[in-house]
């Protein structure tokens, strides 16, 4: 799937799950596992603060796979920590027009499939290390 099927995708997945108050917000992209990332937002714009559960679309089979929001935040305290290093990852993490915003979400979006039972990278194996003994 193009990029844009994968964002047509998404929104009639959002359209169904949510109805026609919501959208997805703009996608981040991963070539490994192949697909994109989405956060949803009111469709008018206003701020919500019980938003839906985000969500990656595997670009190869269309699948859809909710991740719950404090999956994200304990995958990305996981990756960055707590200190100054965790805050100026914030900003770049919540903004979405951010030049790095990609590069800082990866890591996170794949934790966060990981721990959601997702299948993740090729490169990587989804077994923790301490289940190889």
């Amino acid at each position: 799937m193009t990029d844009q099927e994968v964002r047509q995708h998404a929104l009639a997945y959002v359209r169904k799950q949510y109805g026609q108050d919501w959208v997805p917000d703009k996608g981040v992209a991963l070539a490994d596992p192949p697909g994109m990332f989405f956060w949803v937002k009111r469709s008018d714009g206003t701020d919500y603060t019980g938003t839906p559960s985000p969500f990656f679309i595997y670009r190869d089979a269309g699948t859809c796979v909710p991740v719950e929001q404090n999956t994200v935040s304990r995958s990305f305290f996981d990756i960055y920590g707590r200190g100054a290093r965790a805050t100026d990852a914030m900003r770049v993490f919540m903004d979405r027009e951010h030049p790095d915003h990609a590069q800082v979400c990866a890591p996170v979006i794949v934790e966060s499939l990981r721990l959601a039972g997702a299948p993740g990278p090729a490169s990587t194996s989804r077994k923790p290390w301490w289940r190889f003994w």
